[in-house]
């Protein structure tokens, strides 16, 4: 199935997924050697947002890409060429799998993230647009995670009053280290729902230190690391609305997704085939699951920490 015969790419964008293939020819290796030669992690980060921005800039991802991924995932659900048998070595477990999935899972929902938050990043800021903004952001913060690391070994050889003093820095990260680490619950001795949690409520604790702060809110570090143009990406409710929706149909489909549905090619069952001993009120429950209001909110917490704060907000950058 070509991603043209979906009928969603316009003209002026067919040769798109040639023109991708051929720049990662060109340019990738070049990209990559130049990301393992970084001499510090700030520069690694600036190579990604070099190319990133090139890519987007040279390929019109902001149009055509964004026609590109819709027309991909409008037929994912149907796409069984010759790249996919030659990917997995015709793999037929593997074949039939990817059919089971792609056509129960909600692709719709999928295609709703990529486009938001494509658009999202091809949003104009003062940098331009949103990508060039959120990779400045991220240059600052390898800046701070170096200069953590550069003290890293004197902070955790000191005492506490010490450590106090590093955590008070904002040109480094040991408040956020110190987050960490002080919540001592195990991961591993939760499951399900606990665990995951936990596991946002452990995460937020690190951003929550970050942006929150009150001494350090003003610093230029917390607002470029918070452009007002990602914060409109992280209040969009319909992006997450979606994610919603696509982890809630992974969980329902898992059940087929099992090992014990086993094949022996394409028209016939293996003899030890069966069905998974799931009992009617567990399939039930499986097919009634939500994610959880307060996962959620856990989540939120963490990848937008900045409008969780207490008292004045963090003031975000154009």
């Amino acid at each position: 199935v070509s991603t043209q015969s979906t009928g969603g790419v316009s003209p002026e964008c067919r040769g798109f997924k040639c023109d991708l293939a051929h720049y990662f020819l060109e340019h990738g290796p070049q990209a990559f050697a130049d990301f393992f030669d970084a001499g510090t992690v700030k520069d690694a980060v600036g190579v990604v947002h070099r190319e990133l921005s090139s890519v987007f800039e040279k390929l019109s991802m902001c149009t055509c890409g964004r026609e590109f991924f819709k027309a991909l995932f409008k037929c994912a659900p149907f796409y069984n060429g010759n790249a996919l048998f030659a990917l997995t070595d015709n793999d037929e477990d593997f074949i039939v799998g990817y059919g089971k999935l792609m056509r129960n899972v909600d692709v719709k929902a999928a295609s709703r993230i990529i486009d938001r938050l494509m658009a999202g990043v091809c949003a104009e800021s003062s940098s331009g647009m949103c990508l060039n903004s959120i990779f400045n952001g991220l240059e600052e913060l390898a800046e701070l995670g170096q200069n953590t690391l550069n003290s890293f070994e004197d902070y955790n050889d000191g005492d506490r009053k010490f450590q106090k003093s590093q955590e008070k820095r904002c040109d480094a990260l040991f408040s956020s280290v110190r987050a960490w680490t002080k919540d001592d619950r195990e991961i591993d001795y939760h499951e399900g729902e606990e665990r995951w949690e936990l596991i946002f409520n452990k995460t937020s604790a690190v951003p929550k230190a970050f942006y929150c702060d009150k001494r350090c809110k003003k610093d230029a570090t917390r607002s470029a690391m918070y452009p007002c143009c990602m914060r409109q990406m992280l209040e969009d409710d319909k992006l997450f609305n979606n994610v919603e929706k696509l982890i809630e149909s992974f969980y329902k489909v898992l059940p087929a997704m099992s090992v014990n549905y086993e094949w022996d090619g394409f028209y016939e069952l293996d003899s030890s085939f069966y069905r998974y001993d799931y009992s009617r009120d567990e399939l039930d429950d499986i097919l009634a699951w939500k994610v959880p209001k307060r996962i959620r909110d856990a989540f939120m917490r963490t990848i937008h920490a900045a409008k969780y704060c207490e008292g004045k907000l963090v003031r975000c950058s154009k």
